[in-house]
């Protein structure tokens, strides 16, 4: 059952001092970052920055950022050496002593790269629709689509991928539609396999995201980990906790910073 997380701090807090290792995995929008209209304006706030630092630093500690974006672009937005990045919700992944590319993902990339071309010509008579070619996925931002254009947009994303929709699949977000490879592979699959990389015993995950890409992860990842929703409370989740904004997530870090410091000094 899913609870506010405040109220449920204890458990929690046992498990993370039975644990040999915390692993955490953090989407970035809506989760570190409000959702923006301009998604390059998304800024982590500084204060998050410097406490998503502290923790990365932490010997039993390693912090991976997750996203829809490719990695690049999260690397710039966050800035911080130490820390893993996943983009492409979890087809790509970047550590300090580690790189993978899902193979089956890596293939579709030039079908994905003709098809945005194709969707910037279908699209270029609708003000506000903006096509992304992320490599591994492509990005139909709609957020500031008028509303009489909105359902044509959908429509005519529809209708290119009908005819590839055995190999591509279409997803929404957030005012965006995302055509990915259609791979057996999701941010669950990617953090079961960062958890295996790092290869440290006993690693306890704690993953926070509020994305419909992260109810797959909260879905694969089940009990063995922690699993937070942020967002809205009404919404239908198999995530064990609730968290309503990056406010109350930078909180919750900090009180884990906290926690694990003191932990810490006591070894």
């Amino acid at each position: 059952m899913t609870s506010n997380f405040f109220p449920a701090m204890r458990p929690l807090e046992d498990q993370v001092q039975r644990a040999g290792h915390v692993l955490f995995a953090l989407d970035y929008d809506g989760t570190l970052t409000p959702i923006v209209e301009d998604p390059m304006h998304a800024v982590l706030p500084p204060p998050t920055r410097e406490l998503l630092g502290s923790l990365a630093r932490f010997k039993d500690v390693s912090v991976a950022i997750m996203s829809g974006r490719i990695i690049k672009d999260l690397r710039e937005l966050v800035a911080l050496n130490e820390l893993i990045y996943v983009g492409n919700h979890g087809v790509e992944i970047e550590g300090p002593r580690f790189r993978f590319t899902e193979p089956a993902a890596s293939v579709a990339a030039p079908e994905l790269h003709q098809l945005g071309i194709d969707l910037a010509e279908i699209l270029s008579h609708i003000p506000g629709a903006v096509v992304e070619d992320k490599g591994l996925s492509i990005g139909i931002h709609h957020r500031q689509v008028a509303p009489v254009d909105a359902e044509e947009v959908w429509q005519r994303v529809l209708r290119a991928i009908d005819p590839i929709k055995d190999r591509l699949q279409l997803t929404a977000g957030a005012k965006i539609y995302e055509i990915r490879p259609r791979v057996s592979w999701n941010k669950g699959d990617t953090v079961n396999w960062i958890r295996n990389r790092l290869e440290l015993p006993n690693t306890l995950v704690i993953y926070a995201g509020d994305d419909i890409t992260d109810e797959d992860a909260f879905a694969v990842l089940g009990n063995d980990a922690v699993t937070i929703k942020v967002g809205d409370s009404a919404a239908t989740t198999t995530a064990q906790y609730l968290l309503p904004s990056p406010a109350e997530v930078h909180g919750f870090l900090h009180w884990m910073h906290d926690m694990i410091e003191e932990k810490t000094s006591k070894k």
